[in-house]
């Protein structure tokens, strides 16, 4: 079975694939083609953030954490069992 996250990100392929289609097929000047072009980019940027945040998880939580000292004791350090 196919996660929600991969069918997600086929939609926003297929989607940026048919509207850079519909871009190249409309006229230069059109008001259209620049609202094309707006979602164009509007969907590759959503596109690269969900990327970015998927590839590198723990190196971004670890920049947003990085002044929380209980953060950083407990990625560098693990819990000690209590008996």
């Amino acid at each position: 079975m196919v996660s929600l996250a991969v069918c997600l990100r086929l939609i926003g392929c297929e989607m940026l694939v048919i509207l850079s289609i519909l871009a190249s097929l409309l006229d230069k000047t059109s008001n259209t083609r620049n609202l094309v072009m707006l979602g164009l980019s509007i969907l590759l940027s959503v596109l690269c953030i969900d990327m970015v945040t998927y590839v590198l998880p723990n190196q971004i939580a670890g920049f947003i954490y990085q002044s929380h000292d209980e953060y950083l004791h407990s990625v560098v350090t693990p819990p000690q069992k209590q008996t």
